[in-house]
């Protein structure tokens, strides 16, 4: 009988390791996602254009659009020059002028367009006592 239980025993071992060896694979546990902890986030809030800067911005497009800037001045060549290259260089419109000799007659040039419904200067290029 001793031998009967060994034999029986042995056969018991064996088919353990049998049993082992045949179970599929253990599946490797993924690791465990990263742990992501809300970081404070910042919202800038664009700070509103000043009301000179709106009113520059349109104007500006406005004579993009239009391709030139007419200015009415009592300015001399080489101002002209270096001013409508200035609106060039910077702004990529040309400046047109229309030039007077004294104070008087641009003031009433632009007195009679008013009165006709015309706003044609711009820019006027004068010095205070013109006004």
């Amino acid at each position: 009988m001793r031998k009967s239980v060994i034999s029986l025993f042995s056969l018991l071992i064996l088919a353990s390791f049998i049993a082992a060896a045949c179970k599929p694979a253990a599946t490797p546990t993924p690791p465990p996602a990263p742990v992501v902890r809300p970081t404070a986030t910042r919202v800038v809030t664009p700070t509103p254009k000043p009301e000179w800067e709106v009113k520059w911005d349109n104007a500006l497009a406005e004579a993009k659009k239009e391709g030139k800037v007419s200015i009415y001045a009592l300015w001399g060549q080489d101002t002209r020059v270096a001013v409508s290259q200035a609106f060039r260089d910077k702004f990529g419109i040309e400046a047109e002028f229309t030039s007077f000799a004294r104070g008087a007659e641009l003031l009433a040039k632009v007195k009679l367009e008013q009165n006709a419904g015309l706003n044609i200067p711009d820019v006027f290029g004068a010095g205070g006592p013109t006004f």
